[in-house]
């Protein structure tokens, strides 16, 4: 990204489109925050597809609850 060739992203618009949680995850993926890193959308969506494949685990689209059948020791 550059902004003397006007191709930035606006970071607002990304959490807007994906949520805060996919942003943030995004970020931790790429590494140390003092370094600079390559932004790609595709990059993005991955963790928002990601992120709501996991959603999909533990949610019950029926009941609206969280599901706890105690898999995971709870």
């Amino acid at each position: 990204m550059s902004k003397s060739k006007f191709n930035t992203v606006n970071p607002d618009m990304l959490v807007e489109k994906f949520g805060a949680d996919t942003f943030r995850m995004y970020e931790m993926f790429l590494g140390p925050i003092e370094q600079s890193k390559p932004w790609e959308t595709k990059g993005i969506e991955g963790v928002h597809r990601f992120l709501k494949k996991t959603w999909r685990l533990f949610y019950d689209e029926n009941k609206g609850l969280v599901v706890n059948d105690g898999a995971f020791g709870g």
